[in-house]
């Protein structure tokens, strides 16, 4: 005798928390102290300068590659729920990186504000841009996959509907990859703001390290703590990253 399937959660339960969760990580660990801030800020960065990881990087170099030699097409998979009112920004920073070919997917994820209608516009302002719209509410891990699904790219990055790309990004991460045709995934700092002031994005002396995989998934699952501020949820009103993340197709 069997027992009874546990209920299933509502579609979007597990993202709502995790986003929940971040909010309050980006609120009170990670940021500096201030008054709308508990005690704790700053505490993820202290903790960090106390830790010293073992891993150790196969290559570092101190000049980062600006454009890879050909250019290659970038499939941008943005996944928005009611996030409406950032696509136009999120969206222009994606199609105006120069040197590779940009295709944006953005996909609705049954929003109850005018998301679809504002992905729809920009669709047909931008060439590069398309449009996919989920029935009900999936959640941003299918509505990724859904956008992934039909992306056409050689390489794939997630970005959130509130985050921004800064000048060269793709350009920059591509290069890396042409470098090193080993590597799966490409990631960088992220510069986070919430007063509705876009950060100005640190592109003087830029150096990058490549890490063995096996080594690098190993440090994360010893310390528990990921070192990507991923795009896969926002943290706070605005959330600006300064990265892509990457996986080839």
């Amino acid at each position: 005798m069997s027992a009874p399937a546990a209920p299933a959660a509502h579609p979007g339960t597990l993202d709502r928390a995790v986003t929940a969760w971040r909010a309050w990580v980006d609120r009170n660990a990670t940021g500096a102290p201030g008054p709308d801030r508990g005690a704790t800020g700053g505490l993820v960065r202290v903790l960090g300068s106390w830790v010293r990881s073992p891993l150790r990087p196969r290559e570092v170099r101190r000049a980062a590659p600006a454009a890879p030699h050909h250019r290659p097409t970038v499939s941008v998979v943005v996944p928005c729920y009611n996030y409406g009112h950032f696509l136009p920004e999120t969206v222009g920073s994606l199609v105006t990186q120069e040197g590779v070919e940009v295709e944006v997917i953005v996909v609705d994820d049954a929003s109850t504000d005018d998301s679809l209608a504002v992905a729809h516009g920009l669709a047909g302002r931008y060439p590069q841009v398309r449009v996919v719209a989920n029935e009900h509410n999936a959640g941003q891990v299918e509505s990724f996959n859904r956008g992934w699904a039909q992306s056409t790219g050689e390489l794939v990055v997630r970005l959130d509907a509130d985050d921004l790309l800064p000048p060269g990004a793709l350009a920059r991460a591509a290069a890396v990859l042409e470098q090193h045709p080993e590597v799966g995934l490409v990631y960088g700092h992220p510069q986070h703001f919430d007063d509705g002031t876009d950060p100005r994005p640190a592109l003087g002396g830029l150096t990058w390290t490549v890490w063995d995989g096996h080594a690098w998934l190993a440090e994360r699952c010893r310390t528990g703590v990921s070192c990507i501020t991923s795009p896969r949820w926002s943290c706070g009103p605005r959330c600006c990253t300064t990265w892509g993340r990457w996986t080839r197709s």
